[in-house]
């Protein structure tokens, strides 16, 4: 499944979560645009990037205490 959420941090000091999916697919994404995870709306902020080599497959949506586990990400 493309975009499947697998896991999930809190950045609460910056009002944010940290969302790691499986299979990315970021080519519909756009920041501060709505994106919908388990039929419910959030909004995308950014994808977040690493140091050298490294996969993307993480982005920030605004703070949030719902199980997003499991779930699609639609862009």
């Amino acid at each position: 499944m493309k975009n499947k959420v697998i896991s999930t941090f809190p950045l609460k000091a910056v009002g944010l979560l940290s969302v790691t999916v499986e299979n990315p697919d970021f080519s519909q994404s756009k920041p501060n645009e709505p994106v919908t995870i388990g039929g419910k709306n959030y909004i995308f902020h950014n994808i977040v990037m690493g140091r050298g080599i490294q996969k993307l497959d993480t982005f920030t949506v605004e703070y949030t205490e719902d199980n997003l586990l499991e779930k699609q990400v639609v862009f």
